[in-house]
C-alpha cells in the first residue's frame, strides 16, 4: 500500500508519502540424500519519504530524496539521494549524485534450510556518481557516467562455509556509457 501527494511552494516541487509492504514467502521442497527444505516466513515495512525538486539558477536543477524505513525486527534506516544538473549548452548537461541505500536479506538468504543464515544484517550502499548526457543528430539520446558504491555488509554466498554471509566492505567502481536513437522511421536501438 502506497499514498504519496505532490505540491508547489514557490520555486519548490514537493512529493512526500508512506508505504506499507507486507512480504509472505513459502518454500516446500526437497533435496536429494537431504531431506525437505521448507520455509515459512513474513515481515512487514514501513517507510515514509520526500522528494524536493528545485531549479535554483537557470540550467541547474536539484533533487533530494529522503526516506526512512522500519522493517519488522530491525531498527529504522534513513537514506538519501541527492541530484544535480547542469545543462551547459541546449544539447547536453552534466550531471552528478551522492546516494545512500538499503536492501533487507532476502527470504531465501534468511531461511532456506540449506544455506540459510537468518543472523544476517541489511546490506548498505552509498553511491556517487558523475557524467554527461544529452541528445545529438538522428534523435540520438547519450549518457556517460563514472560512479563507485561502497558497500558495508553485502550478502554473498561463501562457498567454504556453504551458507550466506554478510561481506564487511566492498567496493565497486567503473564507467557506463549508454545510446539510443532512431533507425529510420520504424525501427530504434538502444546500447
Amino acid at each position: 500500500l502506497r499514498v504519496h501527494g505532490e505540491r508547489q511552494y514557490g520555486s519548490i516541487d514537493v512529493l512526500a508519502g508512506a508505504q506499507w509492504l507486507r512480504e509472505q514467502g513459502d518454500s516446500d521442497g526437497e533435496v536429494t540424500f537431504i531431506g525437505p527444505v521448507n520455509f515459512d516466513i513474513e515481515r512487514d515495512t514501513f517507510g515514509a519519504f520526500a522528494e524536493f525538486y528545485s531549479e535554483p539558477l537557470t540550467d541547474v536543477s536539484v533533487t533530494l530524496g529522503l526516506r526512512l524505513d522500519k522493517a519488522e525486527s530491525e531498527s529504522a534506516e534513513a537514506t538519501y539521494k541527492l541530484d544535480g544538473s547542469y545543462r551547459v549548452v541546449e544539447t547536453a548537461e552534466l550531471f552528478a549524485s551522492i546516494g545512500t541505500g538499503y536492501k533487507l536479506p532476502s527470504f531465501f538468504a534468511l531461511a532456506n534450510p540449506l544455506v540459510g543464515n537468518p543472523l544476517l544484517s541489511p546490506e548498505t550502499v552509498r553511491t556517487v556518481q558523475a557524467g554527461v548526457r544529452g541528445t545529438g543528430p538522428g534523435q540520438l539520446q547519450y549518457e556517460l557516467a563514472g560512479f563507485r558504491s561502497e558497500y558495508q555488509d553485502l550478502i554473498d554466498f561463501d562457498s567454504d562455509l556453504f551458507t550466506n554471509v554478510n561481506r564487511s566492505d566492498v567496493s565497486m567502481s567503473g564507467w557506463d556509457l549508454t545510446a539510443s536513437g532512431a533507425l529510420g522511421e520504424q525501427f530504434r536501438y538502444r546500447l
